[in-house]
Formats: C-alpha cells, sequence, structure tokens
C-alpha cells in the first residue's frame, strides 16, 4: 500500500484543483479608473450656521457639471424640524485634488431642493470660497447616475465620503449589499459607514451611483453588529428632474460625465497657498 501513497496524494490535489475552477467568479469590484473617478466625484460639505461658522460637516456627490450636489438633507438641516441649518441655506464645498491630502475648501453652494421625509437634498455651486460668482463652466469630476433597482443581495458596494474618523481627506470602504429595508426605502450594506459619511457616495462596480450613504443601525439590548443603510438613488430621481435654468455659462444640463482627470477644478479655488480661510473659519489644505 505504501508504494500507492505518492499516486492518492497526486489525485486529491487534482481533485481539488479542479473544484477550484468551478467556483464561481465572485463580482467584480470598483476598477482603479473608476474608484479614482469616484473618488473626486465625492466632495466634503461643510453645514454653516447663520453667522457661516462651520457647526457640522457631511459628504455629498456631484451629479451634473453644473455644480450640482446630492447630499441628505441631515447634512444641511434639520429633518424634523425641515428646516435648514442657515436662513440662506448656504453650505462650503470642499473638494479633492490629491486623494492623499486633506480636501480644500473651494466653494459655496445653495439648497435649491429637499426632502426631509427622504432626508435628501439637493445643493447648487454659486461662488467660490471667497464668494466671487463662478464664471464658465467648471468641468467637475462628475458620476453618472445608476439604477438602483438593479441591485441584489451580494453585489459589491462602494462607500465614498468623509467620516470624522477618517479625518480631512477622502475615504474609501467596500462591501456588499447585504439586504434590504422595507418596499426598498434603504439598501443595507456591511461595507463601513461612520458620521461623515452621510450624504455621500455608494458605488456599483460599474462605477455608477447608486446611493446615499445615510445612516447606521447598531446592535440592541445586548445584540452585536452594526448595518450602514444607503437612500437609493431611484428615489432621489424626481428631485433631479425638471430642474429650472441654472448654474453657470458653457455647461451643458445633460452632461454628467464631468472631467476624468479633474485638471480644471482650480479654475475658482481662492486661495491657493494650503490654508483656505472664508468668512471666519479656516480649514487646513
Amino acid at each position: 500500500m505504501k508504494r500507492f501513497r505518492p499516486f492518492v496524494l497526486w489525485l486529491m490535489v487534482a481533485m481539488l484543483l479542479s473544484l477550484s475552477v468551478m467556483v464561481p467568479a465572485a463580482h467584480a469590484q470598483l476598477g482603479r479608473e473608476d474608484r479614482n473617478q469616484a473618488i473626486l466625484s465625492t466632495v466634503l460639505v461643510l453645514t454653516l450656521d447663520d453667522d457661516l461658522n462651520v457647526i457640522a460637516r457631511g459628504s455629498g456627490s456631484t451629479v451634473d457639471q453644473r455644480g450640482l450636489i446630492l447630499t441628505n438633507f441631515h447634512v444641511v438641516g434639520d429633518t424634523e424640524q425641515e428646516t435648514l441649518a442657515n436662513s440662506d441655506g448656504i453650505v462650503a464645498i470642499a473638494i479633492t485634488r490629491d486623494p492623499r491630502k486633506a480636501a480644500v475648501p473651494t466653494y459655496l453652494g445653495r439648497v435649491i431642493r429637499g426632502d426631509p421625509a427622504l432626508d435628501l437634498a439637493l445643493v447648487q455651486l454659486f461662488a467660490d470660497i471667497n464668494g466671487k460668482p463662478l464664471q464658465g463652466c467648471q468641468k467637475l469630476p462628475t458620476y453618472e447616475v445608476g439604477d438602483s433597482d438593479t441591485l441584489e443581495i451580494g453585489d459589491n458596494f462602494s462607500i465614498v465620503g468623509f467620516p470624522g474618523i477618517g479625518g480631512e481627506s477622502v475615504s474609501f470602504t467596500e462591501g456588499s449589499v447585504s439586504g434590504f429595508v422595507g418596499d426598498g426605502e434603504l439598501i443595507k450594506t456591511d461595507a463601513e459607514i461612520n458620521p461623515g459619511n452621510s450624504g455621500g457616495s455608494a458605488v456599483k462596480d460599474d462605477g455608477t451611483l447608486v446611493g446615499v450613504p445615510t445612516f447606521t443601525r447598531e446592535g440592541q439590548d445586548g445584540r452585536q453588529g452594526k448595518f450602514g443603510l444607503v437612500r437609493p438613488i431611484n428615489l432621489a430621481l424626481d428631485m433631479l428632474e425638471n430642474l429650472p435654468a441654472i448654474g453657470v455659462s458653457g455647461c451643458g444640463s445633460g452632461d454628467n460625465q464631468g472631467n476624468n482627470q479633474g485638471n480644471n477644478q482650480g479654475n475658482n479655488q481662492g486661495n491657493n497657498s494650503g490654508q483656505s480661510e472664508f468668512l471666519g473659519f479656516s480649514l487646513s489644505a
């Protein structure tokens, strides 16, 4: 029997290799090009009070070259009171120039649409960080809006945003679609979501924007675990339709591809010295 042992071992190895070939391939993850585009298309939203002091922060997704940014309503206001954080609905927007460095406050935006029930809001850029009105299309890196109804449990899911624990630079996490809540009201995911991610980007493996990270749900009564909850992008489609003639000249109303290289983000950057200042607040760049 001993002389047959090498043959038996070889047979076992061959069987294991054949089984590994038959295992279904995993869903493709977000490619580097799409990942870089997602990072540049996600912005840091700085919530301001009436004295234009920063009182909170969240994230947002650029969905149109005219400077339209989708975020959560609770990033820019109070969903229960259905009020904005300041009387003019103004927020500051910081963009990523280098993913290894802090986002740089670059624009001012104004909330033009909001739905407290869905916890969604739409911000329109109107000036640079020093208050100078924007001139010409900014050619912002921009998401293509996807179809959240195509998501299935087990699909790969990427989250991009600015969680407070991640500092001032953009953060990227990956996970999967873990399930759904209600009648498609929310998407559950095991991808890491933390305070500050709210309003940011949930991205499918084809690079399209399919949701808005909204909050997390943790175990109670001694139960362990945490799920991230994402608002499906399809629930935001009404907010993105039938917009009035807004924005700056030179931007096509339907062109949401943006500039993949991000080279034109510096057209209205204000102070480029590494420390951006605006009406009483500063944020290291």
